[in-house]
């Protein structure tokens, strides 16, 4: 079979501007929801409140697709995985450590998140991605999908190939959900059954079939609309989780496959020289910040529009607008100013103690 290693990588402007629209789609999902008081006695649609949250599941098929593409050379290589696992160490943890025990210091205020429960157990789980029912960081579950991923696929790195990887990796994700079945009912049941971590393996099939160029062909809008048209239907019809996404049995299925089209249109976008075309790249390098800190900025914006002072100064849209606003504005800031820098000061000690950073 035909092998990618020695040829250069394809640029992946797409599915870096693809990382900027999952985070924007999930930050609008919680403006909606936090929103909700402004169209009280009505409710918005859930369909519309929900569609944003698949904006998680893009992340998932692209995280599975950027490993594998990323790490294909790498393979039964002495140190790849622990080389993957302290890569991807230094990209999560800082960040999500600090916006943790932010919230861990604003609770602990009294002034925000009074319905938290915190204790030494949920504080450890958070910070170490382990399930829990009490979770500091809300959107701190998908990370613990990711590490999950991350640790499988070192394995698969360790031992394997890109070709066994992508019968391996859906087979071990597989075979912990049917024993997330027989778990205790708890927290690790709940994470472990859950078949949403499956979209990891659409991101490397995907991958791989991209990089030997054996992907079918198909209009890149005709893939975007099917993948936006899948969504639109799977919040529509498909059983719904409250107004957190779809119901975990049948969302893998209904948002995962309209993802991975969206991915797949992704590819064929090269870099594109409009002012737009200069943001879009930006909101997609800081999407990590703008997911992590805009769940801080959503409690203030709830606490904001919940006061009577202050609810009344400006429409529920402009309101919302203003929301969207200032988490894309802290998400960009801290990416810049926190998230870069501690990035770049890390794999520069790496590099200092020998480590071998891959492009």
């Amino acid at each position: 079979m035909a092998s990618r290693v020695a040829q250069p990588q394809k640029s992946l402007h797409g599915v870096q501007i693809l990382r900027g629209v999952a985070a924007l789609a999930v930050l609008l999902h919680h403006v909606l929801e936090e929103s909700a008081i402004f169209f009280q006695p009505q409710t918005l649609p859930e369909p519309l409140v929900i569609a944003g949250a698949s904006g998680v599941d893009l992340f998932f098929v692209i995280s599975g697709f950027i490993m594998l593409y990323t790490c294909e050379g790498r393979f039964g290589q002495p140190g790849a995985a622990g080389d993957f696992l302290l890569r991807r160490l230094i990209r999560i943890v800082p960040l999500y450590w600090l916006c943790t025990l932010a919230v861990l210091a604003l609770a602990l205020t009294g002034a925000f998140y009074k319905a938290k429960i915190i204790t030494a157990g949920a504080t450890f789980n958070s910070l170490f991605f382990l399930p829990t029912d009490h979770l500091l960081l809300g959107v701190g579950w998908t990370l613990q999908y990711e590490m999950y991923f991350y640790l499988i696929f070192a394995g698969c790195l360790s031992l394997g190939t890109a070709g066994l990887t992508i019968f391996a990796l859906p087979l071990t994700l597989s075979i912990m959900i049917v024993i997330g079945q027989f778990l205790p009912a708890g927290p690790a049941q709940v994470f472990f059954s859950n078949p949403i971590a499956l979209e990891f393996s659409f991101g490397i099939w995907l991958a791989y079939l991209y990089s030997r160029d054996l992907l079918p062909k198909i209009n890149p809008w005709l893939a975007v609309f099917l993948g936006c048209a899948g969504i639109a239907i799977g919040a529509i019809f498909a059983p719904s989780d409250g107004t957190s996404g779809l119901a975990p049995q049948l969302r893998f299925l209904a948002w995962g496959v309209p993802a991975l089209m969206i991915v797949y249109a992704g590819l064929s976008v090269g870099r594109v020289s409009s002012r737009a075309g200069r943001l879009l790249p930006l909101l997609g390098n800081a999407s990590y910040s703008i997911y992590l800190t805009h769940a801080i900025v959503m409690t203030s914006y709830a606490k904001l529009i919940k006061t009577e002072s202050f609810s009344h100064y400006l429409p529920p849209l402009a309101w919302m607008a203003v929301a969207v606003a200032v988490a894309l504005a802290i998400g960009i800031a801290t990416y810049k100013l926190v998230e870069q820098p501690a990035n770049n000061w890390l794999k520069s000690r790496w590099r200092a103690q020998g480590g071998a950073v891959a492009a």
